[in-house]
């Protein structure tokens, strides 16, 4: 037998004795990066070395935890030694709530964060009393929403490839099929959406550059669509146009409403959300969006917020 041929050999022994020193209905291999890993590492650990029911001290710890909670302040400190708190009372909602838009008379928080095998959540939230007051469980989100003309809210579905339709009861009264990872939403007539996929699909169902479409809410069809580069994220209907943010090519694109390319506006690094204030003064463009905001000018702000002399 050659060094090679023992090698072999030896390899499978140690496969199949491992096989016969676990067993195959009693091992359970652990999968990495999952939220729950750790919990069931802990009931492992507790109940070998105690001897005693894991879900006993379990209780224990997340009273404490709780108790540990309501006692913290929500201060941080900067790096300069300064303490930021917010300035009125809390609200506890969904995690990394990323979005929230006013509607009937209630604040609608797009909790974007990640839920292991579970939906993602849509916190309602009444405004004077800071609770909230229920809770929507959408299985994929992406964190825009807008309130059309009909009264409804609709909210982009991510990953799902829908958008999804809210009535004033805080109802998922219907959801729209889109062809792609479903971003940013702008409201653009009585009723039509633009719909910026963040990634479309190719005809093989390979995810591929970004798009920005335009839905009928009446008919639920794709009316218009139009590929426009890589990962398009927010976008803002003023005066006629749509403002679209280009993360993967550090860009403003600006188009009219049948979605022909008026502008491309360089940006700085990953442009994310857009701010339309009445009056603001844009750096070093400007000129350019003078010209086609006679009546309001835009603010693009990519990570930090410059304040104005």
């Amino acid at each position: 037998m050659n060094r090679s041929q023992l090698l072999v050999t030896v390899t499978l022994v140690l496969v199949l004795g491992s096989r016969v020193v676990f067993g195959q209905d009693s091992y359970k291999p652990h999968d990495f990066d999952q939220t729950d890993e750790a919990d069931e590492l802990n009931r492992e650990l507790w109940e070998f070395a105690r001897k005693t029911p894991y879900e006993g001290v379990r209780s224990y710890v997340e009273a404490a935890q709780r108790a540990s909670q309501a006692k913290q302040t929500a201060e941080v400190v900067l790096p300069n030694g300064w303490r930021i708190a917010p300035a009125g009372r809390q609200a506890e909602v969904g995690r990394l709530p990323y979005e929230a838009v006013p509607f009937a008379g209630r604040l609608v928080v797009l909790d974007t964060g990640y839920y292991f095998r579970e939906p993602q959540e849509v916190s309602i939230v009444d405004i004077a009393s800071g609770r909230a007051q229920k809770t929507l469980k959408i299985n994929s989100l992406f964190p825009s929403a807008v309130v059309g003309p009909d009264g409804d809210l609709y909210i982009s579905g991510g990953f799902d490839q829908k958008v999804y339709r809210v009535n004033p009861q805080f109802d998922v009264i219907r959801d729209y099929a889109v062809d792609g990872f479903a971003g940013g939403l702008a409201q653009i007539g009585p009723h039509h959406l633009a719909v910026g996929y963040m990634a479309a699909k190719s005809a093989d169902g390979n995810y591929v550059g970004g798009r920005l479409a335009v839905l009928n809410t009446a008919s639920g069809k794709i009316e218009r669509a139009k590929d426009i580069g890589y990962f398009p994220y927010a976008i803002r209907y003023i005066n006629g146009l749509l403002y679209v943010t280009l993360l993967g090519e550090n860009k403003l694109l600006v188009f009219d409403a049948q979605l022909k390319l008026i502008k491309s506006l360089a940006m700085g690094r990953t442009p994310q959300e857009m701010c339309i204030p009445a009056v603001l003064t844009w750096r070093r463009r400007e000129a350019d969006l003078g010209e086609l905001l006679p009546r309001a000018r835009l603010t693009v702000i990519a990570f930090t917020l410059v304040s104005q002399a």
